[in-house]
């Protein structure tokens, strides 16, 4: 029996050799999750073999010879092969096990690891050769994508979302986890791991990074910043090659080279919605510390409660980051069985910040009632979207949109559209918190509490009728500070003060903002009472604020994203100190990774700094936005178009006209149209203002009022 003993915590599954023990030399492992079986490569005899659920073991393969690297694109398993007639790059059919992919490359030396892009290819390690090669799969064809300055390439795995391929080198100077960008291949240190032999190379759901040496024969992982020391997962190896997360049952698979086993470590089960509960709840219901519920695209009416459960609750989003999991997996809480209770999701039993909710569009819900603790008389209604009550959860990657708090019934007020939270420290990024509306705190209310609120966009919501705050509203401070970092808080409205903020007695450090196009009854956007300050600093800010950095400039974004234009005077205009600096594009050293722009200098705004992700799609047909208290929706169809579109525009315009600007990617106004609330729809044919055919390319349709600019991007292509 092969036992490994952890470090920390993990739930662990031996695995047991059984009489007939296939392993021989394990290099690599994979999950194949159609079959659920694991395939594990053998150096010594070139077998691939496999391992069922029962842990039984049979061969998959016995065709190859000094078989290494495995990776399953589709329905294929593609093996890395160094010797025999089927050495190079090999794919076999899993249904099958035929072979039905061979490409040789006559020049390698030592085939190693293997990992893909979504453009079908492959990239291949050469460790001796010290090279990477890509690999068509369409074509069976290859180049040799890296040539120099790799050391001794060994794992390597593609980080999507930063368009780059991160591989472990134990040939340079300080054993580096290496950036290639996927663009033009060029080569960036991301961490020094200090490690020798290092091999395996994997990430599991939530964006951290594992790798493997032999030298300690432990596993160790980084954060998805990368700027913390590596933390030992499992040690008890014996040479630890390529490691394999299985993202499915969050199982970490570890091939022993030189004991002929694999360990496997779970991290917590995996409870899948609907497949293995019905309802987000009860999954929820079903976990303990340290599970995860993993939620299947669709539409949950629901109103669910962590129950002081330290689980992540998430969609498919945690996979690849595709932010169409975020829209297609929605929590609609219209259907709460008491109107007391109608959050879409709470937080309200002590849970920490690994309590984790993720990957969900978060809508309708009309909050919670609660009492006070500090002025027991009072009761509240609160949390529209998210209610946290002396908890302190991670709330990132969600668009918490159209939720409404708008209803004092029998309460001392209604607050928090969007969140509420009371007494706790949440950590809250990289969300759309839009459209939503309450009576006070339309957006977000912090009411005695701390917060890390970073990278957010709060846009569009209103209210404010009874305190105020449109964007935010806040009371008091907790044990930890509010820290209001790299947002975009805009075109927010109170009826009352405070369209951005509305702090009363709160003590509030806000650094690296956008803050524009915000409303209310008098005063600026962000109104101080009772004690009330704000250290605001490098901070684009309407109307003007005193402090370091601040300046008042239009934002200029691009689209309705709020991505700012190349133009824009908030590039490389936040905090200079380099912990706030933008994430380096790896294919272009000393420049910001889109969508940051500029140089590494902090940009501010939601898309500035090291937390940045791209937060919504780009709208591509229709859009809408609140606009005086009235929807205004801008249809450009059909969209592609190669001869004609029409231009519509629905909803009453504020003036009696507005002016439709078409413009090219570098901001150019290449077409003008007027539109008014009496010729509201105009046929385009592709001309510019003189006349003259535009170029097949990306151009955005903007819709200019006297609030906002309101974009839809339009595609040209040729006939």
């Amino acid at each position: 029996m092969k036992t490994i003993y952890l470090t920390i915590g993990f739930l662990l599954i031996s695995f047991v050799g059984l009489a007939q023990n296939l392993l021989n030399n394990p290099e690599s492992v994979v999950y194949d999750s159609a079959y659920q079986r694991y395939l594990v490569s053998n150096w010594e005899d070139g077998n691939i073999i496999q391992i069922d659920s029962l842990e039984q073991q049979d061969y998959f393969n016995t065709e190859l010879l000094s078989t290494a690297g495995l990776h399953i694109v589709g329905d294929t398993l593609f093996v890395s092969s160094n010797e025999g007639v089927n050495s190079g790059i090999i794919g076999f059919l899993l249904s099958t096990g035929e072979i039905i992919f061979h490409v040789d490359i006559p020049e390698k030396i030592l085939l190693n690891d293997i990992t893909s892009d979504l453009d079908g290819n492959l990239y291949v390690t050469d460790t001796d050769a010290h090279r990477i090669y890509k690999v068509s799969i369409n074509d069976m064809t290859y180049t040799t994508f890296v040539s120099s300055g790799l050391g001794w390439p060994n794992g390597i795995i593609c980080d999507l979302p930063n368009n780059r391929l991160l591989v472990l080198n134990g040939g340079l100077p300080n054993k580096p986890l290496i950036a290639v960008s996927l663009e033009d291949s060029t080569i960036s240190t991301v961490v020094e791991t200090g490690l020798g032999a290092i091999d395996g190379l994997t990430t599991d759901n939530y964006g951290n990074t594992y790798f493997s040496s032999w030298v300690t024969d432990k596993v160790y992982r980084y954060d998805e910043t990368f700027t913390n020391p590596p933390e030992v997962v499992s040690s008890g190896h014996n040479n630890p090659a390529d490691i394999f997360f299985n993202k499915l049952n969050n199982i970490l698979a570890v091939p022993n080279f030189h004991s002929n086993s694999v360990d496997f470590i779970q991290f917590g089960f995996i409870i899948h919605v609907p497949d293995d509960q019905p309802t987000i709840q009860a999954g929820i219901d079903n976990a303990i510390n340290g599970d995860t519920v993993l939620v299947a695209p669709g539409t949950y009416f629901e109103n669910i409660n962590f129950k002081g459960k330290n689980i992540v609750v998430a969609s498919h989003f945690i996979f690849d980051d595709d932010l169409d999991f975020i829209n297609s997996t929605i929590i609609d809480g219209s259907n709460s069985i008491t109107t007391d209770t109608a959050s879409c999701v709470m937080f309200c039993s002590g849970e920490d910040t690994t309590a984790v909710l993720q990957g969900f569009t978060i809508t309708k819900g009309t909050g919670t009632h609660w009492i006070d603790p500090q002025f027991p008389t009072y009761t509240w209604h609160s949390g529209g979207g998210v209610f946290m009550f002396q908890s302190s959860p991670t709330i990132k990657n969600n668009y918490i949109i159209n939720n409404h708090v708008d209803d004092n019934t029998g309460v001392s007020g209604a607050s928090g559209g969007g969140i509420c939270m009371y007494d706790g420290n949440p950590i809250i990024t990289n969300n759309v918190i839009k459209n939503n509306t309450a009576l006070y705190g339309a957006g977000v209310v912090i009411d005695y509490s701390g917060c890390i609120f970073k990278n957010n966009i709060v846009a569009q919501n209103s209210g404010g009728q009874d305190y105020g705050g449109g964007g935010f509203w806040t009371i008091g401070n907790g044990v930890d500070p509010v820290i209001i970092e790299n947002n975009t808080i805009v075109d927010n409205e109170s009826e009352l003060k405070g369209g951005a903020m509305y702090l009363w007695s709160t003590q509030l450090t806000a650094r690296n903002n956008i803050i524009w196009g915000n409303t209310q009854s008098s005063g600026g956007p962000v109104y101080l009472y009772n004690g009330g300050n704000a250290e605001i600093t490098y901070t684009d800010i309407e109307g003007g604020y005193t402090g370091e950095g601040n300046i008042d400039v239009l934002p200029q974004f691009a689209d309705t994203t709020f991505i700012l234009l190349p133009g824009s005077l908030c590039i490389d205009a936040g905090n200079p100190d380099e912990i706030y600096n933008d994430i380096e594009d790896p294919g272009n050293p000393g420049q910001a990774l889109w969508p940051s722009k500029g140089e590494l200098r902090n940009d501010m705004g939601a898309y500035g700094g090291p937390l940045t992700r791209l937060l919504q799609d780009f709208t591509t047909g229709i859009i809408i936005k609140l606009i005086l208290f009235q929807e205004i929706c801008v249809e450009v169809y059909p969209n592609p178009f190669s001869e004609f579109t029409t231009i519509s525009v629905r909803g009453t315009l504020p003036g009696s006209e507005q002016m439709i600007e078409i413009t090219n990617i570098k901001g150019q106004i290449v077409k003008q149209i007027l539109i008014s609330n009496q010729s509201r729809e105009h046929t385009w044919n592709g001309k510019n203002n003189e006349g003259a055919e535009i170029q097949p390319g990306i151009y955005f349709c903007n819709l200019v009022s006297i609030n906002s600019k309101e974009t839809v991007k339009v595609i040209k292509f040729n006939q």
